[in-house]
């Protein structure tokens, strides 16, 4: 029975950085604007993972850049927003997907790496390859060491 290898994760690659799928999950519920991201993010994590606004918005306009979710204006800025207009987010269908793929892609990843047996079997049929790249170059380093002893014999005879 051949190795299992782990599982092939490019046809239903998200192409989503952490940064990327953590804010998505974050807008998933519903419209949210870059600071409350931020928020929901440290607060899922347990503050284990802090978003500076310095990482959020690149990352948000690759998100809107790739149609996962799409943005608008809230209303003009009051004394309660901190006096800025904020611009509030919401996920799409593709990304929606984009988040179901990542889900599927863990949950394979999972699987593969919870069966030990499989593990072993993909292990030893990387050994054995290298182990004949091992013996081939160790009889091309005993070849070379004949030749060079011919050579020196040659020399030190003439």
């Amino acid at each position: 029975m051949p190795p299992k290898s782990p599982p092939d994760t490019d046809a239903d690659y998200t192409g989503l950085i952490s940064l990327e799928e953590c804010i998505l999950w974050s807008i998933s519920s519903g419209e949210m604007y870059g600071l409350e991201i931020v928020r929901a993010i440290k607060e899922v994590t347990a503050g284990k993972r802090q978003v500076s606004v310095g990482a959020l918005y690149p990352a948000l306009h690759r998100l809107e850049q790739r149609d996962s979710l799409t943005s608008r204006m809230g209303d003009p800025a009051t004394e309660s927003s901190g006096g800025a207009r904020r611009k509030y987010f919401r996920i799409t269908e593709n990304g929606l997907r984009q988040l179901a793929r990542a889900r599927r892609m863990r949950e394979q990843l999972f699987q593969w790496q919870s069966q030990p047996e499989d593990k072993g079997v993909l292990a030893s049929s990387l050994v054995a390859p290298l182990q004949q790249e091992l013996a081939f170059l160790l009889d091309r380093v005993i070849d070379v060491e004949a030749r060079l002893q011919r050579l020196l014999s040659i020399a030190s005879s003439s």
